[in-house]
């Protein structure tokens, strides 16, 4: 977990706007459990209990963007107050965490169809399953 919430800073500091930021702690999140077929242009999750690929409903990652509110105001506030020692560094991840939250919470039609564009090219592979 500490990796990850390391990875995630690493990315809420460099990325360049929202979109990026969500996009890639998706693709972090859910790496080897949901796909972009290019070929198909088809999203596909993988179904560990039946050991399969289904078909996974990009209104499903509406979900879940909206799920990454606990992430941004507690899993990784608690992260920065634990291991950022640089107090304007602290300051400056809280305040970015706290305008994430935000456009998470207020997110509309047009945002949301800019991250799933964005997490096509992240989560894409180039064979039919």
């Amino acid at each position: 977990m500490d990796d990850f919430c390391a990875n995630s800073i690493n990315c809420i500091l460099h990325a360049n706007n929202e979109i990026d930021i969500i996009s890639f702690i998706l693709r972090d999140i859910f790496t080897n459990d949901i796909i972009y077929v290019d070929t198909t242009c088809e999203w596909k999750q993988y179904v560990r209990n039946d050991k399969k690929w289904d078909t996974f409903i990009d209104l499903d990652l509406f979900q879940k963007i909206k799920k990454l509110d606990t992430l941004f105001s507690n899993v990784l506030v608690h992260y920065i107050k634990k291991y950022e020692d640089n107090q304007e560094n602290t300051l400056k991840l809280l305040l970015k965490l706290n305008e994430l939250n935000e456009y998470v919470k207020h997110i509309d039609e047009d945002k949301f169809k800019q991250i799933v564009l964005r997490c096509q090219k992240l989560f894409t592979i180039n064979s039919t399953l």
